[in-house]
């Protein structure tokens, strides 16, 4: 058999590929930004079906549910009454 000679060309293309898994590897492995498992089952725990009275913590996607409507609240409750 003989001897494989390197070239300048399989030098460069083991040694990016080499980097490039180096550099896969590591991107990954990054801080996360995303709760623990900890941290959702303690909170959980502390508010179990989410009806935490502190609105500044509330979770809605539509605004609006936090405004009082006087003369909503009288037309639902004549509907109640006075079906």
């Amino acid at each position: 058999m003989r001897a494989r000679r390197k070239t300048s060309r399989t030098v460069f293309v083991t040694t990016a590929a080499c980097a490039g898994w180096l550099l896969a590897g590591t991107v990954g492995c990054g801080p996360s930004n995303q709760p623990t498992a900890q941290d959702r089952q303690d909170k959980a725990v502390k508010d179990p079906f989410g009806y935490s009275p502190d609105m500044k913590q509330a979770d809605m996607t539509v605004s609006g549910h936090t405004d009082f409507d006087k003369q909503e609240l009288k037309r639902d409750v004549d509907h109640v009454i006075n079906p």
